[in-house]
């Protein structure tokens, strides 16, 4: 997006906390990182989150800016 975030889909619903724990498994599979490796800063009850990724082994192409022929 224009202002540096990115809008990913989950399919869980956010009861119990379940799209987070979805975005951050997501989150952590895209990166090459564990799951305790990311962390939502800000925003656990909003659609709108600050998420840090420590010690990525990748860099997905959809967060690079690189293009991808799919």
């Amino acid at each position: 997006m224009a202002d540096g975030s990115f809008r990913i889909a989950l399919r869980s619903s956010p009861v119990d906390g379940r799209a987070n724990m979805e975005l951050t498994a997501f989150l952590a599979s895209e990166f090459g990182t564990s799951k305790s490796a990311v962390r939502i800063l800000t925003g656990l009850s909003s659609k709108r989150k600050l998420v840090a990724v420590e010690a990525p082994s990748a860099i997905p192409s959809w967060f690079s800016g690189e293009t991808c022929d799919d």
